[in-house]
């Protein structure tokens, strides 16, 4: 694969993009570092990340020009310890951390990893649309929840956008070109100080347009659409600082992503190598994962569209800082998929002799089905048009200077309320020997399932002891209160859905100690907990040349998730702060 990017700066006034004023901390407003210590709020405050008693990685924007980084999964290749995957139809976006992941297919509904965009939770699939302009990205390793939005079971992923700079104009235009997919990026931004000192707006946005995952359709004449992912992105911040203890940062984005790919197939011959390719499914090409085929009957289209409001304001009075963080997210999601995996259901139809796989245990052939006509494009497809809102809101209050020369603490309250619309419908007719036969005539019913959601209203405190200059001792709680926008619901096979609302404390505790500014020991141990959910349905077979294509679900309803960790370990830095080195043991 090849890369090659540019970015031109823009000469504004008398100042050069990227010049802007540095804050407190020696952290410039567009995340680079302008001493050798990197700054973080992990926890609710500036501070070095060495000084954090928990395992956190900070991505400056430095870094991720330097390596590079487009999209946001991309994230994953320079911090270990993550994993972050976007399956690209805009339902499932999964995020994990020390090998402990999420699926939303799970059924359980928020995820182990929580996200938050400029300090307000957002949902996972909202922060995998686009990246750019940032200024820091921070991973946070182990429980979250006592400081920062709701409870998390393996850590929290913060990105913040790069703020306006109320002194100085600025810009850029950066441009990057992907050879292996034929793709092209490119990123803008211009800050404008419109009453210095005072009032600044920042106007950044991106375009993406490539070839999507470049997958070929083993039947051109009926597919022969390219497959492309295109993003069109823009945002507005509005920084403003009217008198010198109130900062009020507003923002808007708005992204439109349009799709349109092939769903990769293997032969099932491939993957077990029992079953001979000569007998599967009448055919006797073998298609493997580097060929970067699809037998599938069909393309996936998929349309996103979302539109983010963020609010921070922070006011500083005797001492202490009051913040509240909140914003409002909509989106309107469309996603056509073909659920024909292995085009089984006309494959050879009517052809004699013909013969399709049928089973695994033992391997079973059966003649062709002629449930549809040779060559028919697209008999079998599903589409969901769902509708969300997600909305946080936080209020907090924080100390600025240590009590009696002791004591930090920070307490507040936290709203999510999270609702989703989906209509769903299954086009084409199933087989009888396929679904039960309640099912089977004319397929699930096409129409709204209905809606659901929940709200989380939470409170939370912590509180920090300096006995000693180099000792440190924190501990906090969150009480949560979980209720569900729908706890009762049947599905269209009649299946009763059952969830009921909860209430749960979370805890965690730490210790740290600096035995030299940069060598620190720490020991912290916390609680998490998750709200339980239903997983119910239809599911497709694998999707390899020679499956069987569909089986019924079972239903399952799942009980609500708690979890304990304990980690210890030494952060350090060498070089005069060039190597940092963490050792870490974590037990979940």
């Amino acid at each position: 694969m090849l890369k090659v990017s540019a970015k031109l700066a823009l000469a504004l006034g008398t100042c050069l993009a990227g010049g802007f004023a540095p804050p407190v901390l020696g952290q410039t407003a567009d995340g680079v570092n302008s001493s050798a210590d990197i700054i973080v709020n992990a926890r609710r405050k500036e501070e070095r990340l060495q000084d954090v008693p928990k395992t956190v990685n900070a991505v400056t924007a430095s870094d991720l020009a330097k390596n590079n980084i487009q999209n946001f999964n991309e994230i994953a290749s320079i911090v270990p310890g993550i994993t972050l995957e976007d399956s690209g139809n805009g339902l499932v976006q999964n995020g994990g951390m020390r090998g402990a992941s999420f699926d939303i297919d799970s059924g359980l509904p928020s995820p182990t990893v929580q996200f938050y965009l400029n300090d307000a939770n957002v949902a996972p699939d909202w922060v995998f649309q686009s990246l750019y302009d940032i200024g820091q990205v921070e991973v946070l390793y182990g429980p979250q929840g006592t400081l920062r939005g709701r409870s998390a079971p393996s850590g929290s992923i913060t990105i913040t956008t790069k703020l306006p700079d109320l002194y100085k104009w600025g810009g850029y235009v950066a441009g990057t070109f992907v050879s292996a997919v034929n793709g092209a990026k490119e990123d803008y931004a211009l800050n404008a100080p419109l009453i210095p000192g005072k009032l600044a707006v920042r106007i950044a946005g991106t375009v993406n347009d490539n070839r999507n995952n470049n997958i070929r359709n083993v039947n051109p004449t009926l597919y022969p659409a390219t497959p492309y992912d295109r993003t069109r992105s823009e945002r507005v911040s509005v920084r403003a600082e009217p008198i010198d203890s109130l900062e009020i940062n507003l923002e808007y984005q708005r992204t439109r992503n349009h799709e349109l790919d092939n769903l990769q197939t293997e032969s099932i011959c491939a993957i077990d190598s029992s079953i001979a390719c000569d007998a599967e499914a009448g055919n006797s090409q073998r298609i493997t994962a580097s060929d970067r085929q699809s037998t599938v009957n069909g393309q996936r289209v998929v349309s996103n569209d979302t539109d983010i409001w963020n609010a921070r304001v922070d006011w500083h009075i005797l001492d202490q800082k009051i913040s509240y963080v909140g914003q409002y997210a909509l989106s309107h999601l469309s996603d056509e998929e073909p659920e024909d995996g292995a085009n089984w259901f006309n494959d050879q139809a009517g052809v004699p002799g013909s013969t399709v796989y049928i089973g695994l245990t033992p391997p079973t052939f059966a003649p062709g089905p002629p449930f549809f006509a040779a060559g028919t494009a697209n008999p079998y497809d599903k589409i969901a048009v769902v509708r969300s809102q997600y909305q946080s809101h936080e209020a907090r209050i924080a100390n600025e200077t240590r009590i009696a020369g002791l004591f930090d603490y920070v307490a507040g309250f936290n709203t999510v309320d999270a609702r989703t619309n989906t209509s769903y419908s299954l086009g084409g007719n199933f087989p009888t020997s396929v679904l039960a036969s309640s099912l089977a005539t004319g397929g699930l019913p096409v129409g709204p399932l209905g809606r659901s959601g929940n709200i989380e209203i939470s409170y939370f405190g912590n509180v920090t002891v300096h006995p000693t200059p180099k000792l440190e001792i924190s501990a906090g709680a969150r009480h949560i209160l979980d209720k569900i926008l729908v706890p009762s619901a049947t599905n269209p096979s009649g299946v009763a859905v059952q969830l009921p609302n909860v209430t749960h404390t979370i805890w965690t505790a730490s210790a740290s100690y600096h035995f030299t500014p940069d060598v620190m020991a720490y020991v912290n141990a916390g609680s998490a907990f998750r709200q339980g959910g239903a997983n119910l349905g239809l599911q497709d077979g694998p999707e390899g040349y020679g499956a069987e294509p569909l089986s019924i679900e079972k239903y399952a309803q799942i009980s609500p998730e708690t979890s304990t960790s304990y980690e210890v370990g030494v952060k350090t830095q060498l070089l005069d702060r060039k190597l940092t080195l963490n050792l870490d043991y974590y037990h979940q």
